[in-house]
């Protein structure tokens, strides 16, 4: 008798090791930091750990989470136009390098600046309470924050932009342009004055030139130093 399969169940399903997550998502490991980073995926500390002390483990919904982002199939690009510029270099072809050079992929993280931005913008951090609840695999965050962010005046501006967005999307795909003329110059804006009060209240100091303008601030206790122009 053929010997009968048992799919793996408790930690060995739950969490998954760097390295098969990086053959799963079919990407390089320095690709794979970078979007933790962007994403916010971060590695686990399961109680088991299935193939030893010395592996970093993240958590399976979380793997699978990256593995439908948008970014991923940017950086995939990136890395065959790569081998691409690469390869013309090598054969000495001026003319495909210069073709490859002005056709260069790019990105943009704006999906990821309206999926995060809130938070990052109020200060609100994920906590680590002693008792999770829900299991060591979610993000908590402390209900007082949370309430805080529910009276802010930003997210009623958000919420706009969000339906905005939506309207302008179903005038491009009605193909009226009139109404996607109109639409793009009622775009809604939001201004952040309220949260530069509320949250860098102590400038130390400002030294203005003809050119530039350096501006040094402290922020919660770490000093920062900006040029604009």
């Amino acid at each position: 008798m053929p010997k009968h399969y048992r799919p793996p169940e408790g930690n060995a399903a739950k969490y998954i090791t760097r390295t098969k997550a990086v053959h799963y998502l079919q990407v390089s490991l320095s690709t794979f930091r970078r979007l933790c980073v962007l994403k916010g995926v971060f590695p686990q500390d399961p109680k088991k750990k299935v193939e030893g002390n010395h592996k970093t483990y993240y958590h399976m919904k979380d793997i699978m989470f990256l593995a439908h982002e948008p970014l991923l199939e940017k950086f995939r690009n990136i890395r065959a136009y790569d081998r691409k510029v690469k390869k013309a270099k090598a054969k000495k072809n001026k003319k495909l390098v210069k073709c490859l050079l002005s056709r260069k992929p790019n990105y943009k993280l704006d999906h990821l600046i309206k999926e995060r931005r809130l938070c990052i913008l109020k200060g609100v951090f994920p906590r680590d309470p002693k008792k999770k609840v829900k299991g060591n695999h979610k993000t908590y965050y402390h209900m007082k924050d949370i309430m805080f962010l529910a009276h802010e005046p930003l997210l009623e501006k958000f919420r706009n932009i969000r339906a905005y967005d939506r309207k302008v999307k179903k005038a491009k795909a009605k193909k009226n342009k009139k109404l996607v003329k109109r639409l793009l110059s009622q775009k809604p804006n939001y201004k952040l004055d309220h949260l530069i009060k509320e949250r860098y209240p102590k400038f130390i100091d400002a030294l203005r030139d003809l050119d530039d303008c350096l501006t040094m601030a402290e922020v919660e206790g770490q000093k920062i130093t900006w040029l604009t122009r």
